[in-house]
């Protein structure tokens, strides 16, 4: 019983961590272009940011402000700090999907240490996991 958690454990942190990677990479790999805000908001924790933006001569409307899935910033202290100086009617820069178009964000949001510390901290989680499974199976021989 305590093997099969440890190796579920060992899975799960492992694939996330992989999983993080691969947003990483995603995330380099969009292209940007000129939207217009369209709605501003806080309400206590509820945040609305809307744009819309064109690409091709076909227009997209969007809410989605970051792409990370890893943040040290709070919500709203992302949010504050982006709209410090905007006002519904500004132009920013957004950041598509090229395979997807409608995929779209405001913010790149992952940094390069992002990745690093995610990655490490679930890689190491995934190796002592491992480490203890080897342990583990040790002791029951």
């Amino acid at each position: 019983m305590k093997r099969a958690i440890v190796i579920t454990l060992f899975i799960v942190f492992l694939t996330y961590s992989i999983f993080i990677f691969l947003k990483y990479i995603e995330s380099r790999n969009r292209d940007s272009t000129t939207g217009q805000i369209t709605t501003l908001a806080r309400n206590g924790k509820n945040i609305t940011i809307e744009y819309w933006y064109s690409v091709e001569n076909k227009e997209y409307y969007n809410h989605q402000y970051k792409i990370s899935v890893v943040s040290f910033m709070s919500d709203v202290e992302s949010f504050n700090r982006y709209t410090a100086n905007k006002q519904v009617g500004d132009f920013c820069t957004v950041y598509y999907n090229p395979k997807s178009i409608s995929d779209s964000s405001l913010s790149m949001q992952y940094s390069f240490f992002e990745l690093i510390i995610a990655s490490v901290t679930f890689l190491l989680i995934g190796i002592f996991g491992f480490l203890k499974i080897i342990g583990v199976h040790n002791e029951t021989q």
